[in-house]
């Protein structure tokens, strides 16, 4: 993130609790509208902390809110990785 000149913005203590618990319920399938609502009042206070987007750094965490829950761009870690697996494997790349 130094490279890029850019600075990360970290959820505290508290909303870490918060989402180790959205996880646990995804990992239970019992995730829904209280979970998505959760993990979006800890987007919605990243970007007032001038988050520009958030890195869903999880592989359950997309299982609970996607991009149609909110205007931040979300960043999929499980799509990412995907894709430049695939663009690697098919196109012999680092990325699509």
């Amino acid at each position: 993130m130094e490279k890029e000149k850019l600075v990360p913005v970290v959820i505290s203590p508290r909303q870490q609790q918060i989402v180790d618990g959205v996880i646990l319920q995804v990992m239970l399938g019992k995730q829904g509208k209280k979970e998505a609502e959760a993990l979006n009042l800890i987007i919605q206070d990243l970007v007032k902390r001038k988050a520009e987007a958030v890195i869903l750094g999880c592989t359950e965490i997309p299982l609970a809110i996607n991009q149609s829950h909110t205007k931040t761009p979300l960043l999929n870690t499980i799509e990412i990785i995907s894709e430049a697996a695939l663009a690697r494997a098919i196109l012999g790349k680092e990325r699509l």
